[in-house]
């Protein structure tokens, strides 16, 4: 009785519930109607493809389980290669992996046919491609009734594939995964054959990534290339990864060391050479001339090395090698052009005489703000201050970077400055470059800017004076910016480089180089970002089963284009645990999740909705009851984490009642604005004034998804620059703590676009920041020659639209509705010829010209 009770349980757990969500795809988007019952999923190639499919589901998996992928398919295919049925892969070291059964192959179908797989996956998750056409078509596909069940548990797996006379390849990759994970590595080792590359490849790139010392790293770094790694489609990602922070030397050594033990003959395996080369960043004087030292003893290793190597011909590895230094002197000859002369003396102690003391265990930051300081100075007058430890001063002058103590008659207020603000003094004693995370970095940018006349206009227009003597005397600037969260989302800002010395506390989109991220301060991240209902509570997942968790609109659930129901207590439970996963999954901090309505309208209308609706004044009401909800969930757990909600369209208005809690950031949108005229002194702004005096009153955290282009036509002139200030002191004036400038991301030569990229952080960190100014010193740098007749176009255009008060200009306005006064256009073009005109013989100024023009 006992062994049938556990076969029984045994079976429920092994053929438990289907894991595909909707397997009669009666919800989803793409699906056709045509089904067995209903819906169904069809996939249709006019000609022969290379890699078509009907889309991709990531399905989470036990690593070594095996599971059964069940479908009815029908349709018809061309003769030869045939398209096929629930193609799955992982991921290995050199990207796909698939292991299971062979991949069903469909030719025609007249009817509904039933087709299985079973599939082993390595990763807790697997991407299930239900159809596809793969080096075949034309034709055209159905599937229906997808199901995707557990069949085996991993060791049950693991038992199956040591019990089979002969395993395949796949096989064997998984037995010593299976072991590497049980820290097994010799069985590991002997899991896989000897005489297969690719598996040889794949172990040793797996213990590569296992190892914590660089030594054991290189080594089997160089096993993989001595087996012909190259053979296979990622070997140089992963060459790259296991690279870093390894010298060029070092790196070259072990691609050496690995290429004379290959035999193969495959020119392919030359591009480890490729892993070798580190691009350097910056024009600091010093690095440079270390560079091409750098790069000519590299150059001796390779020509030690035979010039054919199993018939390779590494001789062209000498030769990009060659080319390599010749750009790196070029670079060099360059930056000893244009570095300055200038004398810098503070209080009387010559630059020579300095010397930049920071913490004996600096953060990656403060170390950071230390070497750009040095690599600005060492360019503006050549010379090279040293960096010690701040009890390593001794008699020099000392200019302090970071947290310096009390023992050296420092008196910084950490608390008060937070991870924004700076503390900036010279007095007779030293210099102090003191702030928070971030403020530190802020911090030297400050007296670069300020005290030595540094500008950071654009990526490629970064000026300072080259010439002159600045006698610093004493001085002292303590500041923490109004918005502590600062963001502007612009194609011209997405290298660190401009984005942290502009100021801007937070960075749109994927970091370039995430392994930088500590060393730029950090920058506050969202989880989420925007418009998250649908990834909260996915459609896909629960509209067939639960339609309820969504809209009801015109007494009818809406499953496409849907908001949530705010008071379905099953939506909110849902809604947490995602929260909760999101937040356990993250990698670094996260400064907030975003829980959001979608970027439409059609909000629940069903009575309970309604009648919260009702109660509070807004649709706002709802929502914040439900956001509310999940930011108490995780206030114990998630101290630090703010769930963040909009005020967007239908949900700008404040509620009556309920407020924000203290861990909820309400980001009012200003999107029906009029952005030609300050908000405060328009008629047509009147509305969101109204809203922002009512959020003000109830919201600790208050946010703003403020826009500044037209997004309908990104290069016409959009004359919005003579109300950024006036904006930005107005939000400052309600108690606003951070700021979303949205801008031109999507596309170079937008209007302005670069200015725009300037003036806004400026402003965002000083809401007081002079304007004129900063058109007038932006434009004779960046513009030259033209300045003069850029500068008179923009003011025309705004002393022409803004100075009219009966026309109200928005994002997305028509250019006609704003920019047909008699004769604006034709003076317009006339200044911008004068300004390209100007330029002649200068190519630099000349295109710039031309974009503005």
């Amino acid at each position: 009785m006992k062994l049938l009770l556990l076969l029984v349980l045994s079976c429920a757990f092994l053929y438990g519930e289907n894991l595909w969500v909707d397997g009669g795809c009666e919800t989803l988007r793409q699906a056709v109607p045509g089904g067995r019952t209903g819906k169904c999923l069809s996939l249709k190639a006019t000609k022969r493809e290379h890699w078509l499919h009907v889309g991709l589901r990531r399905m989470t998996t036990i690593p070594f389980a095996t599971y059964e992928l069940t479908g009815y398919v029908k349709g018809n295919a061309a003769e030869g290669n045939p398209p096929v049925a629930f193609y799955t892969y992982n991921y290995n070291c050199y990207g796909w992996f698939g292991a299971g059964d062979p991949v069903p192959t469909i030719k025609s179908i007249p009817g509904w046919t039933r087709v299985t797989r079973r599939i082993i996956s390595i990763e807790e998750r697997i991407d299930v491609v239900p159809l596809a056409f793969l080096h075949a078509g034309p034709g055209e596909l159905f599937i229906d009734d997808i199901e995707m069940r557990l069949v085996a548990t991993p060791e049950q797996t693991i038992e199956g594939i040591l019990a089979k006379k002969e395993q395949t390849t796949h096989e064997r990759q998984i037995l010593m995964r299976w072991y590497l994970e049980k820290d097994d590595v010799e069985k590991a080792r002997a899991a896989i054959d000897p005489k297969q590359n690719r598996e040889v490849a794949e172990f040793h790139c797996l213990m590569a990534q296992r190892s914590s010392d660089a030594e054991t790293r290189l080594f089997h770094a160089e096993r993989m290339i001595a087996v012909g790694c190259f053979d296979f489609p990622d070997a140089g990602k992963r060459l790259d990864e296991l690279f870093r922070d390894v010298k060029m030397t070092d790196r070259l050594a072990t691609c050496l060391a690995g290429m004379e033990q290959y035999a193969g003959k495959n020119k392919r395996q030359l591009m480890a050479f490729d892993s070798v080369f580190v691009p350097l960043k910056g024009r600091r004087k010093s690095d440079w001339i270390k560079r091409v030292d750098e790069l000519k003893s590299c150059l001796e290793m390779i020509r030690k090395y035979a010039p054919v190597q199993g018939g390779l011909p590494v001789g062209t590895i000498e030769a990009a090698w060659n080319e390599r230094i010749k750009q790196a002197e070029a670079t060099l000859a360059t930056i000893l052009a244009e570095q300055g002369n200038c004398e810098v003396s503070l209080n009387g102690r010559k630059l020579q005489d300095c010397v930049f003391g920071v913490p004996a265990e600096g953060t990656e930051s403060e170390l950071w703000a230390a070497e750009e300081l040095a690599r600005y100075l060492e360019t503006q007058t050549g010379v090279q201050v040293p960096i010690v430890q701040w009890n390593q001063v001794g008699t020099k002058y000392p200019i302090y970077v970071g947290r310096a103590p009390k023992e050296v008659g420092a008196s910084v207020d950490y608390a008060k400055l937070g991870t924004e603000g700076i503390h900036v003094e010279q007095s007779d004693s030293s210099l102090l470059l003191c702030g928070g995370k971030r403020g530190v970095l802020y911090a030297v940018y400050e007296f670069l800017e300020e005290r030595l006349g540094w500008r950071w206009f654009s990526k490629d227009c970064i000026t300072f004076p080259k010439t002159g003597t600045f006698e610093l005397g004493n001085f002292k600037k303590v500041y923490v910016p109004a918005f502590e969260y600062r963001l502007t989302s612009n194609m011209a800002l997405q290298e660190l480089e401009t984005n942290v010395p502009s100021r801007l506390s937070a960075y749109h989109g994927s970091l370039p180089n995430p392994e930088d991220y500590e060393k730029w301060g950090g920058f506050f991240r969202y989880k989420g970002w925007v418009h998250t209902f649908n990834t909260l509570v996915p459609p896909s997942k629960y509209a067939h089963e639960h339609p309820e968790y969504y809209s009801l609109v015109n007494g009818k659930r809406l499953l496409d284009r849907t908001q949530l129901c705010l008071t379905n207590p099953d939506v909110l439970r849902i809604a947490k645990q995602t929260v909760r996963k999101w937040l356990e999954e993250s990698e670094g901090k996260i400064y907030a999740v975003s829980v959001s309505q979608n970027d439409w309208h059609n909000y629940c209308q069903c009575d309970s909705c309604n009648a919260l609706a009702e109660r509070e004044g807004s649709q706002s009401g709802p929502l914040l009851h439900f956001v509310n909800a999940i930011a108490g969930d995780i206030a114990e757990d998630y101290p630090d984490v703010k769930i963040d909600t909009l005020a967007y369209q239908y949900t700008r208005k404040a509620p009556k009642f309920v407020k924000p809690a203290k861990n909820v950031i309400v980001r009012l949108c200003s999107i029906e604005c009029c952005f030609v005229h300050p908000l405060d002194q328009c008629e047509q702004n009147k509305s969101f004034v109204k809203d922002i005096e009512d959020w003000s009153k109830i919201c600790d955290y208050l946010s703003i998804w403020d826009y500044t282009i037209n997004f309908r036509h990104s290069t016409q002139p959009f004359p919005n620059l003579r109300v950024l200030k006036p904006n930005m002191q107005f939000y400052r004036k309600y108690g606003v703590k951070a700021m979303f400038e949205q801008g031109n991301r999507f596309t170079w030569g937008g209007e302005l676009q670069e200015l725009r990229a300037y003036l806004i952080p400026k402003l965002l960190w000083d809401p007081d920041f002079d304007v004129e100014k900063g058109i007038r010193e932006f434009t004779d740098a960046f513009y030259g020659p033209g300045a003069p007749f850029v500068r008179a176009t923009i003011d025309l255009f705004h002393d022409t639209v803004c100075s009219d008060t009966t026309k109200h200009v928005r994002i997305y306005s028509h250019p006609q509705s704003y920019l047909t006064y008699p004769g604006l256009l034709d003076k317009a073009d006339e200044l911008m010829e004068q300004a390209e005109k100007a330029c002649k013989g200068n190519e630099l100024y000349a295109n710039r010209n031309a974009v503005a023009h």
